[in-house]
């Protein structure tokens, strides 16, 4: 992909209005073959071209640049876009070894990942990775946590799906809505009869009332 790299950098050189842009890369080469390499890394990706997204990763390595967070989330992405759980879990773990191990991903694509371990029924790395975005203070989206909670149902397992149900409920008004409409799944599927009958009086609430009294009571204490 070299040839593809050079051309994209002499379009770009030529067509920059931006004078000082021009001069940072001129100066520095490995910012320019990085961008344009990530360019095409999310193209192939896009395209479900999984294994060229890799070899290009790879040359790009070759040439001595270093991969970033954006150049690992758009391999894993790439790995997503055809269903390779696997290869996307290899290349997370390959990213925090070579970033550091706090090293998180774009939020958009971590929620993705989430939700791509949930629909594979790898309910595990799926509540490792939304408990992984949640320690960043971040909100998981509510697609990740049906994802996650729908895969832990079918798996059967109940007390960690109940238990994500809670989590999701304290984060918003939205989310406790959602949380609502998942406990109504739920509630044909849990094992235990008097399961059944808590869950089910649980969905029948006021979504809004409950949440703003559940709030209001966690503020007071």
């Amino acid at each position: 992909y070299q040839w593809w790299t050079h051309s994209l950098q002499d379009v770009t050189l030529e067509h920059s209005g931006d004078h000082m842009a021009k001069e940072q890369m001129l100066k520095d080469p490995s910012m320019t073959i990085k961008r344009h390499y990530l360019r095409l890394m999310c193209n192939l990706g896009k395209k479900g071209r999984c294994t060229q997204a890799f070899r290009a990763a790879e040359e790009m390595k070759r040439r001595g640049v270093v991969m970033d967070v954006s150049c690992y989330a758009a391999l894993i992405e790439a790995a997503l876009q055809v269903s390779s759980i696997d290869l996307a879990l290899e290349t997370f773990r390959q990213m925090r070894t070579e970033l550091g191990k706090n090293t998180t991903l774009p939020e958009e694509t971590h929620n993705e990942f989430i939700s791509a371990c949930g629909f594979a029924n790898q309910w595990e790395h799926a509540v490792d990775l939304l408990r992984d975005l949640r320690s960043k203070h971040v909100v998981p989206q509510t697609s990740a946590y049906f994802s996650v909670v729908r895969s832990c149902c079918r798996c059967r397992q109940y007390p960690m799906a109940l238990q994500m149900l809670k989590e999701m409920e304290m984060h918003s008004q939205s989310h406790y809505q959602a949380a609502q409409e998942l406990r109504l799944e739920l509630v044909e599927v849990l094992p235990n009869g008097h399961w059944k009958t808590w869950e089910r009086s649980r969905a029948q609430d006021h979504p809004l009332t409950t949440w703003e009294s559940k709030n209001d009571s966690h503020g007071a204490n």
